[in-house]
């Protein structure tokens, strides 16, 4: 019986995007029916209760069971929107049924003791279903549509139905409790303080499985293979959470015993330490203090032998922290200083430990791939300067004698920078939006490339880079001056670059990450008081 109501929410999860593609509805509308899935479910637990201390347990098993295996078929059948919603509601409501009923029966039939084992492994079926639902629903689509999954939970939901048709008997109580309204449990203080709880606990559940597809699937690109081992991975920790509560309340059961006094007791107010908290907070004050002691020395201490590992991208090096190298050796003789350009492969080595301290650019517009709110939560930054690209070409390029114009700019042959494996910046993005496209014959590693090809007198090419580059270019193609790009201000805003400075927040306290980030500001402000800037 219980099985219904987690296999409702987990089975179809894989084939969201090709329902919503299927019945011309955003996927967001899909995931409207995981709500009215739920409410279906909520709006069947009262009246089936009352119906079963009406009428018995046996039919309102039977009739959700029913229920379930028609209501699937509409989804299955669905060609719009408002069918799919039709069938999952009343997915829910036989769900719900069944539900409810799960716990109704065993409370009729088992004692208190036996009751509570039940319910772990109860508890820890609904915790398999989610493990195994995502991979069965992945196997029925890599064979038949989407909806072959819900013709496979009229299927289950029929098998339910028969073998309790065979095996379930009646075990409605002949006196209902005086108690029995429903409506009476509302006034239960216990009993209210244990439904928010539970509420609270569940729906961050449900919201995670609600929004999961969208987010993982649509957003990060993961295939529907990838969606189900996640899935899987995260039932499993869930599902061996459950097994192993009973074994932790027997340790903590003699722990307790061990102590022989409780720690805390309960008040009206709510817990009061007793003697023995009292007692070991006293004695326990010495160790925080050592252990705050220890921690402080980590993160002031700078230990002798340090590696320095920095990626950055250039000629960002060049032009302000030339100085750095030898900053860091000067100052910490015995240390191992790497610097090393960055390239599609830094962002992992900075996550992985491999490098302390990044530097890179970081566009605004809304379609590029490498905009800052796109970073990993995992990573910290900060916005060191920002920039626009711009323009180069040689003094006696033909595009001078003219007038400088978007149509003249598409026109010319470009060389641009392939960026963290992206042949695209958002300056393409802006202009397809526009309905344009640069040519680009040539494709580079770096700024500086790109320069040394535009200083080149064969060729008409001209290079996109950002603006702070002509620092670098004054002193090496002195043959090359830079012009904006020619976009009106509203749409040459959106091309703005920030160039920061990012580290994994485990080393938000680090003594070396917090030097060398200062060390940076210290010669990025003296490299950009006295450098050529483009304005």
């Amino acid at each position: 019986m219980i099985i219904l109501y987690p296999l409702g929410i987990d089975l179809y999860l894989v084939a969201v995007p090709r329902i919503a593609q299927t019945l011309q509805g955003s996927e967001a509308q899909i995931h409207t029916a995981f709500s009215i899935y739920l409410l279906g479910m909520a709006a069947t637990v009262l009246p089936g209760g009352m119906l079963a201390d009406r009428h018995g347990r046996r039919p309102v098993v039977l009739g959700g069971a029913l229920i379930f295996v028609v209501a699937s078929l509409v989804a299955a059948e669905a060609t719009g929107i408002a069918q799919f919603y039709l069938g999952r509601f009343w997915q829910g409501v036989g769900a719900g049924a069944l539900y409810i009923m799960t716990f109704t029966v065993l409370r009729d039939v088992l004692s208190q003791a036996r009751l509570a084992m039940a319910l772990s492994l109860i508890n820890g079926v609904i915790c398999v279903i989610p493990v195994l639902a995502p991979v069965l629903g992945y196997l029925i689509l890599s064979h038949f549509e989407w909806r072959g999954i819900f013709v496979g939970m009229a299927l289950v939901a029929a098998i339910s139905a028969l073998v309790n048709l065979r095996l379930l008997k009646e075990t409605r109580p002949a006196r209902q409790p005086a108690w029995a309204s429903p409506l009476a449990l509302l006034g239960m203080a216990p009993f209210m303080q244990r439904a928010l709880l539970t509420s609270a606990s569940v729906t961050a559940i449900l919201v995670y499985v609600s929004v999961s597809p969208l987010v993982l699937m649509t957003t990060f690109g993961l295939s529907p293979e990838q969606y189900t081992r996640l899935m899987m991975a995260m039932a499993g920790v869930s599902m061996s959470a459950s097994f192993l509560t009973l074994l932790l309340l027997r340790w903590l059961g003699k722990l307790r015993d061990w102590f022989g006094d409780p720690l805390f007791v309960r008040v009206r107010q709510g817990l009061q330490p007793t003697n023995l908290s009292l007692t070991l907070a006293e004695e326990l004050k010495t160790w925080f203090q050592l252990t705050e002691s220890i921690s402080t020395l980590n993160r002031e201490a700078i230990p002798e032998g340090a590696r320095f590992s920095l990626v950055m991208e250039s000629p960002f090096g060049i032009s302000f922290l030339s100085e750095l190298p030898t900053t860091i050796y000067q100052k910490y003789p015995h240390s191992v200083v790497r610097m090393l350009g960055w390239d599609h492969h830094s962002l992992n080595d900075i996550v992985n430990g491999e490098a302390d301290l990044g530097f890179c650019a970081r566009e605004t517009h809304g379609r590029s791939h490498a905009r800052v709110n796109r970073l990993p939560y995992y990573i910290d930054h900060e916005v060191l300067f920002c920039d626009r690209p711009v323009v180069f070409l040689r003094k006696d390029h033909p595009l001078l004698g003219q007038t400088w114009s978007l149509t003249r700019f598409l026109a010319c042959p470009q060389v641009s920078v392939v960026w963290e494996a992206s042949d695209s910046w958002a300056l393409d993005d802006l202009l397809e939006d526009e309905g344009h496209r640069r040519q680009v014959p040539i494709m580079v590693a770096s700024f500086e490339q790109a320069l040394h090809i535009a200083a080149q007198k064969s060729h008409e090419l001209i290079a996109v880079v950002p603006s702070y580059c002509a620092d670098y270019a004054a002193r090496h193609h002195p043959d090359l001056i830079p012009m904006p790009l020619p976009l009106e201000e509203s749409l040459y805003a959106q091309l703005e670059i920030a160039f920061i400075l990012l580290w994994h927040k485990r080393h938000n306290q680090d003594a070396k990450v917090m030097w060398l980030r200062g060390e940076i500001r210290r010669l990025y402000g003296l490299a950009a008081a006295g450098m050529t800037r483009f304005a």
